[in-house]
C-alpha cells in the first residue's frame, strides 16, 4: 500500500494467499509478517536501551507487570527469570522445534478469551503464552523464537507508552 497523510493511494496485492491451490492472495488479508520485523524490533530495543528506557537485564515479567493478568497465575516459574536479553538472543526458554510454536494456535486462543478471530489482538498471543510451560531454562539454549519477539514488541509498546493498538 502507498499512502499519503493517511489516506491510502494505491492498494495491490501480490502474489499467492495459497501457493498449492493457486489462490491469489487479496488486498486486506491480514498476514504474519513473522521474521521480516525481527530486525526492526532488535533496533527499537536498542534505541530504549541507548536511552536508558531498558536494560538488557530488565525482567521481562517486571516490565510488562505481567502479574495482572489472570493468565500469569500459576504461570510456570520461569517466566519470572526471562529478561530482555533472553528474548534477543532467542534464549527465552521455548523450543518451537519441541513443544510446538504455540503462536499459531488462534483457536485456542479464542477459545481462552472469548473472542472472535478476527477480534485476536496481539497482547492476546502474549498473554496465551503465560499458560505455556517452558522447555528449559531460560538463558540455557537457544532456540529461535517467534514469540519471544512478540513478548519485545509488547515490551517496547509499554516503554515507549505507545497506545496498544499501535503495536
Amino acid at each position: 500500500a502507498i499512502s499519503k497523510e493517511g489516506q491510502i493511494l494505491h492498494d495491490r496485492a501480490f502474489g499467492w494467499a495459497d501457493a498449492d491451490l493457486k489462490t491469489p492472495l487479496a488486498v486486506g488479508v491480514k498476514m504474519r509478517l513473522a521474521s521480516m520485523t525481527k530486525p526492526v524490533v532488535k533496533a527499537a530495543v536498542e534505541t530504549l536501551f541507548a536511552a536508558g528506557k531498558l536494560k538488557a537485564e530488565d525482567l521481562v515479567f517486571q516490565v510488562l507487570e505481567l502479574g495482572r493478568f489472570k493468565e500469569s497465575k500459576g504461570c510456570d516459574e520461569h517466566w519470572q527469570k526471562i529478561t530482555i536479553q533472553h528474548l534477543l538472543d532467542h534464549k527465552g526458554g521455548w523450543d518451537r522445534d519441541k513443544s510446538g510454536d504455540f503462536t499459531n494456535n488462534a483457536t485456542e486462543m479464542c477459545d481462552l478469551f472469548k473472542v472472535k478471530l478476527d477480534e485476536l489482538q496481539p497482547e492476546h498471543v502474549m498473554r496465551y503464552g503465560l499458560t505455556w510451560n517452558f522447555d528449559w531454562q531460560p538463558g540455557e539454549h537457544y532456540a529461535y523464537c517467534n514469540y519471544g519477539y512478540i513478548v519485545l514488541v509488547r515490551v517496547i509498546g509499554h516503554v515507549a507508552a505507545v497506545p496498544s493498538g499501535l503495536v
